[in-house]
């Protein structure tokens, strides 16, 4: 397991547990559920995040429009996509009504907990 990532600032973040999660968005235009396989769980990040590189070396198309980024997977089948606020683009996890974007939110199981797992989506 990783114990550190790396972040854009190149600072580093202190990795506490890994494991899957699920997290809410809109898929193909309708409210769902993404699973995810390799989640790290780092509480000193404000935000979830996702990593494009994880995302693209999984084949996974990533296209940032300006204000917009879309998210598809390799059979074209999955759309997901991501509004810009500021520097940091917002996966839409409800129906977008005004200008604003939604965050992720995930819940988080407790360190003594058996079947773990700790997530942050990666």
């Amino acid at each position: 397991m990783k114990k550190a990532m790396t972040l854009a600032d190149k600072s580093e973040a202190k990795v506490q547990g890994h494991g899957k999660t699920n997290f809410p968005a809109i898929l193909n235009g309708q409210r769902s559920y993404v699973h995810s396989n390799e989640t790290l769980y780092v509480p000193s990040l404000s935000y979830n995040l996702l990593s494009v590189a994880k995302l693209t070396n999984l084949g996974f198309t990533v296209q940032f429009n300006g204000q917009l980024a879309d998210i598809v997977n390799p059979v074209q089948d999955m759309k997901l996509k991501a509004d810009r606020v500021g520097d940091l683009y917002f996966l839409r996890t409800e129906e977008k009504k005004d200008n604003t974007a939604s965050t992720v939110s995930t819940s988080m199981d407790t360190p003594s907990s058996g079947d773990f797992q700790k997530r942050h989506a990666r």
